[in-house]
C-alpha cells in the first residue's frame, strides 16, 4: 500500500492530505531499518492500520496518530518529538497507545493487563485511542501466520477475550466480526475450516430461498410505495460456532445462516416494513426486538424479527434506516468527530458514560487477574435493559440484581436499600433481573449495606460502592481508636508548635490522618515521639565523633575530620573509600558511589570500618509497592519485626497501580540491610526494593 492511496481518498473527500504525507514521511524515516516478522518493511504496518481507520472515516489526528503509533515504542524518538512536529492532540493519542516501560512485572500476564489498563484509561479520556488500538490489532491478526503457533494462540485468545468484545461494546461490528473469525481460525483451526466447508455447501441453497423472499418483498414494497434496499447478511463463522455451542445443536439444525436486511430512509418507515413482513410471513412469538425504541448502549438501532420462511425454516430480518446502518457498521466511529472550534458531541459523551464508571472502579483494583475478570464482567458481558418507575431505561450486566439497579440510580439509594419490587411484586434482593422488568427500590433511613450482598451482586461498580461503604465505616472507627491512643499517650507531648513536625515526618495532611494512622497501626505512639526527638537533634553526624573508620597507615590523616557522605550513606560491611575535600575533611563513600567518578583520583584514600556494633547509620531505600490499602502498614510492620528504627518515610503514587515508598532507616551494618531487603522482596505487596 502506498501513501498516494490516502492522498487520493482524502482529496476526494475534500480533506487536505498534506499533514498525512508529513506523518508518513516522519514514520518512514523512523522505521527505515526495521522489518516485521514477515520480512516486509515495518512501515507497511502503520500504513495498514491507518487504512482501516480511513474506512472507519476517522479524523485527521487519528490517522496521523495511527501512522506514528509505534514510533515512541520502537525507535529512539520521543513523545516530545511528536508533539513539537504534530501537536499535543496527536502526542496524547500516541502516548495512550505506547506500552508501559521502565517497570518490572511479576509475569507477562501482569504486564499485558497493565498495558490494557493504560489503554482503557486513555480511552476514557479520548475514545480514538482504542479505535487505533483495534485497527492495530486487526492488522496484527491478519498477519498472524508469520508467528509461532504458541504466539498465534496467545494473541488470538487475547483478541477474542478482550479486543473483539471491546469492538462490540463500541458498536464497531465491522471490526468485531473479523477479529472473532480470525481468532477462531487460530484457536480452533480444525473446527474453523470444517465449519467453513459446511457453510459453503449450504450457502447456495439458502441464497435460493432468500431470493424467493426478496422477490416477494420487492413486489409488496413497490405496491406500498416504500423505497428500500434489500441485502443478505451472512452469519460469521464464529457466531455460527457460538450458537452451536450455546444451544448444543449440530450444524444441520442451524437455519439462519443468512439473514435479510432491509434499509429505508426514515425511522417511521421501519415500522411500516415490519408490519408488511409480518403480513407476508408468520412471525415467531417472542423473537421481535425493538432496538430503535430501546437502543443498545453502543448506540446500535434496528428492528429484529424472525419469521417462518417459504420452506418452513426460520428467517431473520433486520430493518433499519441508512443512518442506523452506518452506526451499526462503524459504531462510535460514525459519531466521533473533532472539528476546529467546536465541542465534542454531548450525546456521544453520554453514551460513553460507562467509561467514566470504569475510571472510578479501576482505581481500587490492583490484582491483575481481578482487574481482567471485572473488565470482562462490566464491559463485555451480555446486558439486560430494565425500567425505572418513570420509564427510564437502565443498562445492567446479565445476572444483575435489584441491588445493582439501586446503586446504578444513586449510591445513597443503594446504601439505604431495604427491599425491591419488580413488575409490582416484592422480590428478594438477589433476584435476577430480566430485560423489560420494571424495578422499584424501597429505601429506609436506617437500612445499610450487608457484606453478604457481595456474594450475589453482578456489576463491578456495585461491588466497589459496597466496599467503599465499609472502608469508610472502618476509617471512622480507626480514627476514633487513633484519637483515644493520642489522648492517652501523646497529648501531653504534642502542641500547636510541634505538631507540624509530626505531619512532616509521616507525610500527613491533618490531625485526622494522624488519628487514622495510629488507629490502623501504621505508626505507633513511640514512633511519633521519636520523630519529635529527632527533629531536635543535629542532622549531621561526624564519623570522628561517633564511629571512626580505621585509615591506612600510608596516609596521614592527622587533624582531619571524617564524615559519612550523604549521597550514598555507607554502612559497616560496605566497601568504602575516603575523599579528602578542601576545608571539609574526609568524606566516606561506598566504592560504588556514582559521585566518585567526578573526584580527582589523587584525593581518594583507602579506609576500612572498625567493628563497632552500637553505632547507627542513616540509609535510604526505595520500595515499589502495589497501590492497595494496608501496603504501607505491611512494609513498616516487616521493618519493625527486625527492630529497625524508621527515621523518615514518604509515599507517593507513580501510577494507578503502583506506589513508591522512600524510607530512611537507622542501621548498624550492611548485612542487616541486605537481610531486610530480601525480607521486603518476599512480601506480596512489594514489587521491587532498591538501596538509594
Amino acid at each position: 500500500m502506498e501513501i498516494s492511496f490516502f492522498e487520493e481518498k482524502l482529496t476526494r473527500e475534500g480533506r487536505d492530505p498534506k499533514r498525512i504525507r508529513e506523518a508518513y514521511e516522519f514514520a518512514l524515516k523512523a522505521h527505515a531499518l526495521q522489518r516485521r516478522e514477515s520480512g516486509e518493511p515495518f512501515i507497511n504496518h502503520p500504513l495498514q492500520v491507518a487504512s482501516v481507520l480511513l474506512e472507519l472515516e476517522a479524523d485527521e489526528p487519528t490517522i496521523i496518530a495511527a501512522l506514528l503509533h509505534d514510533v515512541v515504542e520502537d525507535t529512539e524518538l520521543t513523545l516530545e518529538d511528536i508533539q513539537s512536529k504534530f501537536g499535543e492532540e496527536v502526542a496524547l493519542l500516541v502516548d495512550g497507545l505506547t506500552k508501559i516501560s521502565g517497570l518490572s512485572y511479576a509475569s507477562k500476564e501482569e504486564r499485558r493487563v497493565e498495558n490494557l489498563r493504560k489503554i482503557l484509561l486513555a480511552m476514557a479520556r479520548d475514545v480514538r485511542v482504542v479505535l487505533i488500538k483495534l485497527a492495530d490489532r486487526l492488522h496484527n491478526m491478519r498477519t498472524l501466520s508469520h508467528l509461532s503457533q504458541e504466539k498465534q494462540k496467545e494473541i488470538a485468545k487475547e483478541t477474542l477475550e478482550i479486543y473483539a468484545p471491546l469492538a462490540s461494546r463500541l458498536g464497531i461490528y465491522k471490526l468485531k466480526w473479523e477479529l472473532e473469525d480470525l481468532s477462531f481460525r487460530y484457536l480452533e483451526p480444525h473446527t474453523y475450516f470444517e465449519l467453513a466447508k459446511k457453510i459453503q455447501k449450504k450457502r447456495s441453497e439458502r441464497e435460493r430461498i432468500l431470493n424467493e423472499i426478496k422477490e416477494v418483498l420487492q413486489v409488496a414494497l413497490k405496491e406500498q410505495g416504500i423505497k428500500a434496499e434489500i441485502q443478505y447478511r451472512a452469519k460469521h463463522l464464529y457466531s455460527v460456532h457460538q450458537k452451536m455451542e450455546r444451544e448444543r445443536i449440530p450444524f444441520e439444525e442451524i437455519y439462519d445462516l443468512l439473514a435479510m436486511r432491509i434499509i429505508v430512509d426514515e425511522t417511521h418507515t421501519c415500522y411500516e416494513v415490519l408490519g408488511l413482513v409480518h403480513s407476508l410471513f408468520t412471525p415467531i412469538p417472542g423473537r421481535l426486538k425493538d432496538y430503535i425504541a430501546m437502543p443498545k448502549p453502543n448506540m446500535y438501532q434496528s428492528l429484529h424479527t424472525v419469521v417462518i420462511g417459504p420452506q418452513g425454516d426460520p428467517v431473520e430480518f433486520q430493518i433499519r434506516t441508512w443512518e442506523m446502518h452506518k452506526t451499526a457498521e462503524l459504531g462510535i466511529a460514525a459519531h466521533w468527530r473533532y472539528k476546529e472550534g467546536t465541542k465534542r458531541d454531548v450525546e456521544l459523551e453520554q453514551k460513553l458514560a460507562w467509561l467514566r464508571e470504569l475510571l472510578e472502579w479501576q482505581k481500587e483494583l490492583t490484582d491483575s487477574r481481578q482487574f481482567m475478570e471485572r473488565v470482562k464482567v462490566d464491559l463485555f458481558s451480555d446486558e439486560v435493559l430494565v425500567f425505572t418507575p418513570k420509564g427510564e431505561v437502565i443498562n445492567l450486566p446479565q445476572g444483575a440484581t435489584p441491588i445493582d439497579f439501586a446503586y446504578k440510580i444513586h449510591t445513597q439509594i443503594g446504601n439505604h436499600c431495604a427491599g425491591a419490587r419488580v413488575n409490582g411484586k416484592l422480590v428478594p434482593l438477589d433476584f435476577k433481573l430480566r430485560t423489560g422488568d420494571r424495578v422499584e427500590i424501597i429505601t429506609k433511613q436506617n437500612a445499610s449495606p450487608s457484606l453478604d450482598w457481595l456474594q450475589f451482586v453482578r456489576a463491578t461498580s456495585t461491588k466497589e460502592k459496597i466496599k467503599a461503604y465499609f472502608r469508610q465505616r472502618r476509617r471512622e472507627e480507626s480514627i476514633q481508636t487513633g484519637k483515644q491512643l493520642f489522648e492517652k499517650y501523646l497529648k501531653k507531648f504534642i502542641n500547636q508548635e510541634n505538631i507540624a513536625q509530626v505531619f512532616q515526618a509521616f507525610n500527613l495532611e491533618n490531625e485526622d490522618d494522624l488519628y487514622l494512622f495510629l488507629g490502623q497501626g501504621q505508626i505507633t505512639p513511640q514512633q511519633v515521639l521519636n520523630s519529635l526527638k529527632r527533629a531536635e537533634e543535629k542532622p549531621e553526624v561526624q564519623i570522628s565523633q561517633e564511629f571512626k573508620p580505621s585509615v591506612s597507615e600510608a596516609v596521614s590523616t592527622e587533624g582531619l575530620i571524617m564524615r559519612i557522605a550523604r549521597c550514598c550513606h555507607p554502612l559497616p560491611g560496605d566497601e568504602i573509600v575516603g575523599y579528602i575535600s578542601q576545608g571539609k575533611g574526609v568524606s566516606i563513600h561506598r566504592k560504588g558511589c556514582r559521585n566518585l567518578k567526578n573526584f580527582p583520583k589523587e584525593r581518594l584514600i583507602p579506609v576500612t570500618w572498625p567493628f563497632k556494633k552500637d553505632a547507627v547509620h542513616p540509609v535510604q531505600i526505595s520500595i515499589l509497592t502495589i497501590n492497595q490499602p494496608g501496603a504501607l502498614k505491611e512494609v513498616s510492620g516487616a521493618i519493625a519485626e527486625e527492630s529497625i528504627n524508621i527515621r523518615e518515610i514518604n509515599a507517593f503514587p507513580i501510577s494507578q497501580a503502583f506506589t513508591k515508598i522512600k524510607i530512611t532507616l537507622e542501621l548498624n551494618e550492611a548485612r542487616q540491610l541486605n537481610f531486610l531487603i530480601k525480607k521486603l522482596n518476599s512480601l506480596k505487596v512489594v514489587k521491587e526494593v532498591q538501596r538509594v
